[in-house]
């Protein structure tokens, strides 16, 4: 195991400590001045624009084109995250792929079913690219940076470089001076990235045989809270790793925490670590001491839901309601939203839900458009007719889990 990183000096080295803080605007009122910033080669205030790094959760394909309810639902989906696409179905290149598909009320293509079997090998489930390093980015060198035991006393080193399309993670990790960990770690994202449509991250990695641990942080405190996930790896062997959100521990400084699950809304750092200790005190089974190397082709998200969802917005009439029985027969995971009028009202109105059934009560662009846009990606969503209005229900303004808990699939015949 080698990674033709050269043995560290035994001397602690103050200024890769100052350096370190720098680099991760730790420093109290001198982290903010430009001046001591550019004396050490960093920025003043160094955040990361976390809307560069997760801007897109994939395409969606919306089907039709209703003035109000098409702008509304484009520009929801576009602010979460989506690309949203409207070409012709029959305009869609080999390698497109889309992670849903709306279908407005006024679609006339007669052959509907045929379009949903044209687009069938075209939708998957949604996932997010946090970082893809087989294509290098040199503005990946002012994200990640070196976050080694030198900021406790230790002489441990190691670097992030780009090489044979991929992100390489080396050093040498040294016990001495009580230390024992090298690790590269991002700057904060502000905003911080909004990863709860997911069910976990997803790396793609060649190790060397060490255990590895992958930090998440959700406050931007410098020396806060973190929430781990260890990971064995397989020499020279490319491996997937998940890592479910659900399955986090929350640690201190690689001790334990009693805190509440992470809130995957706000994700405002990414860690990579190799470390001698597990949790606790505990060592680490599969470390050894020296030359590591670990190669991250990409990080990403994935998510477990029955996805896509197939959206059709039905307010009723003779044809919406035979578009429905194609929808349900198609054999694609779909939601159907029933409505008898769109207004334009004010977002965020309460909201009450029919499963299976109607609503004489009309509803807000802005408001149905948040609909779909939590449709497309939630498992309780998945293979339901809704009926959906503006009203005093039971759910406040924004619960989504406590709508769509109200949801129950349909009986098929």
């Amino acid at each position: 195991m080698t990674s033709g990183y050269p043995f560290p000096s035994s001397w602690w080295d103050p200024a890769r400590f100052v350096r370190t803080l720098s680099y991760f605007g730790a420093i109290p009122v001198l982290s903010e001045q430009e001046w001591f910033q550019a004396m050490l080669g960093s920025r003043a205030n160094p955040r990361v624009d976390g809307t560069a790094w997760a801007s897109s959760r994939g395409k969606v394909f919306v089907l039709g084109q209703v003035g109000l309810l098409s702008d509304r639902i484009r520009q929801a989906l576009e602010q979460r995250g989506y690309q949203v696409e409207g070409r012709s179905p029959d305009q869609i290149d080999a390698s497109d792929q889309f992670c849903g598909l709306v279908i407005l009320p006024d679609v006339t293509q007669p052959h509907l079913g045929e379009y949903l079997n044209h687009l069938r090998p075209h939708l998957r489930s949604p996932s997010l690219t946090l970082f893809d390093f087989t294509r290098p980015d040199p503005n990946l060198r002012d994200v990640w940076g070196a976050l080694d035991d030198v900021v406790m006393g230790g002489v441990s080193e190691s670097h992030l470089s780009f090489v044979e399309g991929a992100a390489l993670f080396a050093g040498y990790v040294s016990t001495a001076n009580s230390g024992g960990f090298a690790s590269v770690r991002t700057r904060n994202f502000e905003p911080p990235l909004n990863l709860s449509g997911s069910d976990g991250l997803e790396l793609r990695v060649q190790g060397d045989g060490n255990r590895y641990k992958f930090l998440i942080r959700s406050e931007s405190a410098w020396d806060g809270v973190a929430y781990s996930y260890s990971f064995d790896t397989v020499a020279e062997t490319w491996i997937t790793v998940r890592i479910p959100f659900a399955e986090l521990t929350p640690v201190f400084r690689a001790r334990t925490v009693q805190v509440s699950p992470i809130d995957a809304s706000r994700v405002y750092a990414l860690q990579v670590m190799l470390s001698k200790f597990e949790y606790d005190g505990a060592l680490n089974p599969h470390f050894a001491a020296g030359p590591f190397k670990l190669k991250i082709a990409a990080i990403g998200t994935y998510q477990n839901a029955v996805c896509p969802q197939v959206v059709l917005l039905s307010p009723g009439h003779d044809q919406h309601q035979t578009w429905e029985t194609v929808v349900r027969t198609s054999g694609l995971p779909y939601t159907i939203l029933r409505y008898a009028q769109v207004t334009d009202s004010p977002a965020g109105q309460p909201l009450t839900v029919e499963p299976q059934g109607w609503l004489a009560a009309g509803i807000g662009a802005a408001d149905l458009a948040a609909v779909v846009v939590q449709a497309i990606a939630r498992p309780q969503a998945t293979n339901t007719t809704v009926a959906i209005a503006n009203g005093m229900g039971i759910c406040p303004p924004g619960d989504w889990d406590c709508l769509f808990s109200r949801l129950r699939p349909d009986v098929r015949s």
